[in-house]
């Protein structure tokens, strides 16, 4: 008899995470984000309220850092769906009643098309009064803030302000309220100059020092998504340095969660960078290392001064030193074995096309928000869904459940990376098999042990059938949509620019009927960057298409696209034909990629392979023949190795080293072909990563011939829709 509990509907486990210490990265970030939250000794009973500058931090803190989001699948099972209501699980220490997510008017007045979430703050005056009704009111209201959210933070400083003046007109609080009622303004990961300086300016800092308001930090940068997808969860990274121009917080992010990557791993001794940005954060990456390596040292010589000296010990270099200037100690224990460095701006071509599989395409359709998705519960619920059937009015009211999307759930760890071609014969076979492992028990008589062990992995078969049926209702969704005239007119429109065409008739139809707007851009950018422009002409009418169909407030969102150079005229290019090249020299475009059964990452499109993706194949083949493509990069390549004690950058550059991060060793390069023993490689995203590039490299890291198993951290998960948008 089949064992139930192995009657998952995958046949192989989810894999293994890269970094067996991560759990230690997600335990340290739970306790950054209760000692911040947690009430003061001094209170018996705390209320305190929480707002948050967009749904992503939100989100972010609620369901990754102080719940587990590998526990956080399928919705249980209820009785009744229409008493079905999300609840916030806070926990219960925290004494947290409430949160909003507070809303920029600009970002509102763009999205008015979508429905607004039901955790947005969207009216202050339905909170003026529902603080006036309160007759206890909150002790603490706790604001969460990026270090580059200069607009959110003025809003926080008049709120707090109108909230002030709310509690002094109000008849009903009394004197010992006002005064036990605290701010707390919580920047995450750091504090910034300018967000201080705004708050000086809206008079909070003096509620500072009359201690009605206090200014915090959480050191909380990386966010496990998954086992092989860590992500700063910061979409406003792109826009802050490609846009408004001042990159200085997302350099300081990026480069601090490094550091503390490094330090909870092992110090990553090869270090590759490509783009200006990527330059930006390894300059600051190592200069962070030298003061801390410089504090430890000060720290460890006052300890000293009252103990003999070892004669091994080095004071200036802080221990024995190597032959090549680095102790092989340092690096000997270390679990990541060389990291890349990329700019988004190197490929914004990828984050423009439609993505092919699964989760991708779910991330198109439905929208993926830090590893969740919201539907309505009748798509996963199939007792749900034939009481909307019966009952056509209650589809208006339905509610909408959160389900998590990750490796914990085996079925989805294998699903999510193939192409919508063989998804539908994949979830046949697991249902087959799921339905002939519940017959084997079925159909014939059992002894007691054995009705016991069936009886004891029951809860594993009913999750197991329960995901099944889940991922079987997603996919029918996905392939509904995939089988649209529109979708597919899509996909060639894409594929003509990809290679070359231009699409100028296509783009106007899309205009003139009136078509999803930022769809409209992605493929506008598209074309540009392809085309190496759009004819001035062209895109003056274009432009002035745009602006008359869909408002003029799309004037700032062009303005921003055009700085971040996915959208230019040619009359204003220096260059022409960039893409055309990479396309040649990097084999971009694989008429007879094997959809099914593929041997190549141009799988996850149907024939196109992510620019960034080819990029890391050649790093790892060491730049063969690839100066004709790091030509047409921005910026140039860094490639530097750390040593210890810590050096300068520039003293780095004047180390020579081999090119690449190709394994010389063909022996290591045989051992490498066994998973786990693969050596890890780091790839950090600036700007924002699509699921089209991991499950490319998620392919790589599976490939026998490849040297790496490869761990993305990331700015942001995006696609293109979402990356425009938040360059608003």
């Amino acid at each position: 008899m089949a064992d139930p509990a192995s009657s998952s509907p995958s046949s192989k486990p989810s894999s293994a995470s890269p970094l067996p210490s991560l759990e230690a990265l997600r335990q340290h970030n739970r306790n950054a984000t209760m000692d911040v939250l947690l009430p003061p000794l001094e209170y018996t009973t705390y209320r305190q309220r929480l707002f948050f500058t967009d749904e992503d931090m939100h989100t972010m803190i609620l369901k990754h850092v102080l719940n587990d989001a590998f526990k956080d699948g399928v919705p249980a099972k209820k009785k009744k769906s229409k008493q079905i209501r999300e609840k916030e699980n806070w926990p219960r220490e925290l004494c947290v009643v409430g949160s909003r997510v507070l809303v920029d008017p600009q970002r509102l007045m763009l999205d008015g098309d979508k429905q607004t979430s039901s955790v947005f703050d969207i009216s202050l005056e339905t909170e003026e009064e529902e603080l006036d009704a309160s007759p206890d009111g909150v002790d603490a209201m706790t604001y969460f803030l990026r270090p580059g959210a200069t607009a959110m933070t003025r809003v926080v400083a008049k709120k707090i302000k109108r909230f002030m003046g709310i509690q002094l007109r109000g008849q009903h609080v009394k004197e010992r309220q006002l005064r036990r009622t605290q701010h707390n303004i919580i920047f995450m990961p750091h504090t910034s100059a300018i967000c201080e300086a705004i708050l000086r300016e809206e008079g909070v800092m003096s509620m500072v020092h009359e201690g009605i308001v206090s200014i915090l930090e959480l050191p909380v940068d990386l966010i496990p998504l998954d086992e092989d997808v860590l992500s700063l969860e910061q979409p406003s990274a792109l826009k802050e340095c490609a846009v408004d121009g001042v990159p200085t917080h997302t350099i300081q992010t990026v480069a601090a969660s490094l550091v503390k990557i490094q330090e909870a791993f092992g110090v990553v001794k090869r270090v590759e960078g490509l783009g200006p940005l990527a330059e930006d954060v390894i300059i600051k990456m190592m200069s962070m290392r030298m003061d801390d390596y410089e504090i430890e040292v000060t720290n460890a010589c006052a300890s000293a001064r009252d103990q003999p000296l070892n004669e091994s010990f080095d004071i200036k270099n802080g221990g024995n030193i190597g032959d090549n200037g680095g102790s092989a100690q340092d690096f000997i224990q270390s679990d990541i074995d060389a990291m890349i460095i990329m700019d988004r701006t190197l490929d914004l071509v990828t984050p423009m096309l439609t993505p092919l599989t699964y989760e991708g395409l779910v991330d198109d359709i439905i929208g993926m928000k830090n590893g969740h998705i919201k539907v309505k519960l009748s798509l996963v619920d199939p007792e749900d869904d034939e009481e909307v059937k019966s009952n056509p009015s209650s589809a208006l009211s339905e509610p909408k459940v959160s389900i998590a999307l990750n490796g914990g759930d085996p079925l989805f760890a294998e699903v999510r990376g193939q192409n919508v071609e063989k998804i539908g014969s994949f979830l046949q076979d697991q249902a087959k098999a799921l339905r002939e492992s519940h017959a084997n028990f079925t159909n014939r008589d059992k002894s007691l042990s054995e009705i016991h062990k069936f009886v004891k992995h029951i809860p594993v078969f009913t999750q197991n059938y329960r995901s099944l049926t889940q991922h079987i209702n997603l996919a029918a969704l996905v392939k509904k949509s995939v089988d649209e005239p529109a979708f597919r007119q899509r996909w060639q429109t894409e594929r003509e620019m990809l290679e070359g065409s231009t699409c100028y008739d296509e783009l106007d139809e899309l205009i003139y009927t009136q078509h999803s707007p930022f769809r409209l851009l992605k493929l506008l950018c598209l074309q540009s960057i392809t085309s190496g422009g759009i004819k001035s002409s062209k895109y003056d009418a274009m432009r002035r298409d745009i602006v008359q169909t869909y408002g003029y407030e799309f004037l700032f969102v062009l303005s921003n696209i055009e700085k971040l150079g996915a959208l230019r005229s040619k009359a204003f290019l220096d260059t022409s034909g960039s893409f055309s090249i990479m396309r040649k020299w990097l084999s971009l475009i694989n008429e007879d990629v094997d959809t099914i059964e593929p041997d190549d990452i141009s799988y996850v499109s149907s024939g196109y392979a992510p620019l960034s993706v080819r990029l890391i194949q050649a790093a790892c083949k060491g730049w063969i023949n690839a100066e004709d493509v790091l030509r047409e990069l921005p910026g140039h390549l860094i490639d530097v190795i750390q040593v210890h004690p810590p050096e300068t950058y520039a003293d780095a550059l004047k180390r020579p080293i081999p090119r690449g991060l190709a394994l010389d060793d063909e022996s290591v390069i045989v051992e490498s072909n066994k998973e786990k023993q693969k050596p890890v490689l780091l790839v950090y995203f600036i700007g924002g990563v699509t699921y089209m590039e991991v499950h490319s490299l998620r392919f790589l890291s599976q490939l026998p011939k490849f040297p790496y198993r490869i761990v993305c951290c990331t700015t942001a998960l995006v696609n293109g829709e979402t990356m425009l948008r938040d360059l608003v």
